[in-house]
Order: structure tokens, then C-alpha cells, then sequence
């Protein structure tokens, strides 16, 4: 008799337990995402087709490149 009245009470007490955990976690919150930064426009390569950010693109001859190398040998 005691020991089944001592198993109810520590089942209440574990339930207890619990919901108090849950109610201190509080609602479960999404972070927003993250917006990834506006990326910059990239150029493809005249001679290997390689897409480069723009403000690393080689121009000559009026064609862009991804280096120096590539722009003298192929636009000059």
C-alpha cells in the first residue's frame, strides 16, 4: 500500500519535474535566416569560360578575362 502511494507521488513529482523544465525553455524560437550578403556580379572568361567577380575580370579588346595571362594571349 505505501509503496504503491510513494510510486504515484513520485510519478507527480516527475511530471511536475517536467513541465517545469519545458515552461524555463520557453516556446521553441526559429532564428531568422540570415540574408546572405549581396554578392557581386561575375564575368565569364573569353578564353576558358572560369566566371570571376567582376572587379577581378581582366578587359582587353573587349572581351573580359580571368587574368592577366589569359587577356595576352588571347586579346592582346
Amino acid at each position: 500500500m505505501y509503496l504503491r502511494l510513494l510510486l504515484i507521488a513520485l510519478a507527480v513529482w516527475a511530471a511536475v519535474m517536467a513541465v517545469r523544465a519545458l515552461r524555463a525553455r520557453g516556446p521553441a524560437r526559429r532564428e531568422p535566416r540570415r540574408r546572405l550578403p549581396e554578392g557581386e556580379r561575375m564575368v565569364r572568361c573569353a578564353r576558358c569560360g572560369t566566371f570571376v567577380p567582376e572587379s577581378r575580370a581582366v578587359r582587353a579588346g573587349g572581351e573580359t578575362y580571368c587574368s592577366d595571362e589569359h587577356a595576352e594571349t588571347c586579346g592582346g
